[in-house]
Parts: structure tokens; sequence; C-alpha cells
């Protein structure tokens, strides 16, 4: 892996945290799947994590101008 100016570096141990996030779901989705499919657990893990990132982002965006949507976003989540 090549790494980035110096004031990028954030950027790079950021990008290692969200690997090692989605190892660890994936891992956890190839062990519950029926088939073990490690390609397609990765592609579940990163849907999961960007739908959940994306939920939480536009709920407290929300939050102070429509709390009823913000509130509906969680709803329809799941996550509340």
């Amino acid at each position: 892996m090549s790494y980035p100016k110096s004031e990028d570096r954030s950027q790079v141990e950021y990008a290692l945290e969200i690997e090692g996030l989605l190892a660890a779901l994936t891992s956890q989705l190839v062990k519950a799947g029926p088939d073990g499919d490690l390609a397609t657990a990765r592609v579940k893990a990163v849907r999961m994590l960007s739908e959940s990132v994306g939920m939480i982002v536009l709920s407290r965006a929300l939050a102070a101008a429509n709390p009823s949507l913000s509130d509906e976003i969680l709803r329809a989540s799941g996550r509340t």
C-alpha cells in the first residue's frame, strides 16, 4: 500500500479502521451464512455499514429542523 502525503495520514488511518471493521463483519457473516461465501459476505458487510452510517448521518442532520423525519428514518432502519 502506498501512503499519500503526510497531511492525508488521517484518511489512511480511517481507511485501515474501516477495513478492519469490514473484515470482522465479513467474518461473522461468513460464519452465519448458509454457504460461507466470502465475496457475498463482503458485499453484504459493505452494504450494512454504508446503510447504517447513512441512516445516522441523515437522522442527525435532520434532528433539529425536522425531528419527526429524523425519527422516521431511525424507525425505518429498525434502530429504534
